[in-house]
């Protein structure tokens, strides 16, 4: 398979575990890690299953968004405990409501254009 980064043949290294905070809580699954000369690491896997760089799964992100939208920061956080009896720290959060605020401005840029 090829390097999405540099076009370079990629190579099996190991498997891998990868942590998941989905709605329905934590789990963990062995997925196959490969690597190109360019030292980018790639799991096929977490791409057909969608779950991209963060620990958060998409629908756990979608619920984030959601509550984002409506709740202050701190009560987005009280909020996920009381509703799904899973407690996540803040970074999860913090990065999913960081990357909502750079789609909005983007959103604005394009629309100033």
């Amino acid at each position: 398979m090829a390097c999405p980064q540099c076009g370079g043949r990629m190579k099996f290294q190991r498997s891998r575990p990868r942590p998941v905070i989905s709605v329905m809580g934590r789990w963990r699954y062995e997925r196959a890690y490969y690597c190109a000369t360019c030292k980018l690491g790639y799991a096929p896997v977490d791409e057909s299953l969608a779950v991209g760089a963060r620990e958060v799964s998409p629908r756990r992100q979608r619920v984030i968004r959601f509550l984002s939208g409506h709740l202050s920061f701190p009560v987005v956080g009280q909020t996920l405990p009381e509703s799904y009896e899973l407690t996540v720290n803040e970074e999860p959060i913090c990065q999913v409501v960081e990357e909502i605020g750079q789609e909005a401005r983007a959103e604005e840029d394009q629309q100033r254009q």
